[in-house]
């Protein structure tokens, strides 16, 4: 009888464990994560702006960066490499690649 009751407790933190992690953890209901379930585990609101979109932090447990994309200023750039178009985009005021480095990556 003892077992039987063990059998159901454990049974029951299984189903509330996972009825939990089907509503915040998975996308409808799938295979695949929510973009921000690790961001439980960072620290929040110590990121500092490096400069736009691109923030940082360091702690004593923890160092990380966040690009914002959304927030980011890009200017795309098309280069042909083998006969292939290749699209880069580069945050506004850093210089984007050489067609020679291009080459150098891409190349091969």
């Amino acid at each position: 009888m003892v077992n039987i009751g063990k059998i159901l407790l454990v049974m029951s933190i299984a189903y509330v464990i996972t009825s939990w992690s089907i509503q915040n953890v998975f996308i409808a209901n799938g295979p695949q994560l929510k973009h921000d379930v690790f961001s439980w585990f960072k620290p929040k609101n110590e990121y500092k702006q490096i400069f736009k979109g691109v923030y940082a932090i360091t702690t004593n447990q923890y160092s990380g960066i966040e690009v914002r994309e959304s927030e980011v200023e890009w200017i795309p750039y098309t280069y042909m490499v083998n006969e292939k178009e290749i699209k880069l985009r580069v945050p506004k005021g850093m210089s984007p690649p050489s067609q020679k480095e291009m080459d150098l990556v891409y190349g091969q």
